[in-house]
């Protein structure tokens, strides 16, 4: 149970093994308990961590990049690299006979 008068809130991977429904409902209400508050939210999946104040993407231990989704994205690094291959599994896959 999350202490209401609390500063801090860390979060390790909250979502993990939820279905799509599930998971929007936990980082809906994870957004309204964090208002106000500093929390560190651990994820793989980068979709639901692209609305983040700041992103710290760790490779081997060690900061890589740090920045908002937007900064990383145009840096074209490991993060957006990392974000453009999940968001590919979303993606329908283009039908070579009609192009689209």
């Amino acid at each position: 149970m999350l202490r209401r008068d609390s500063d801090l809130l860390i979060l390790d991977e909250p979502s993990s093994g939820l279905d799509a429904e599930a998971e929007h409902e936990v980082h809906t209400r994870i957004a309204a308990l964090r208002s106000g508050r500093t929390s560190v939210l651990v994820s793989h999946r980068l979709g639901s961590i692209r609305h983040a104040d700041m992103l710290a993407v760790l490779q081997d231990g060690v900061f890589a990049e740090v920045g908002r989704h937007d900064e990383l994205m145009a840096r074209n690094g490991l993060y957006a690299r990392l974000f453009r291959l999940q968001a590919s599994g979303y993606r329908d896959p283009i039908d070579s006979t009609t192009g689209g």
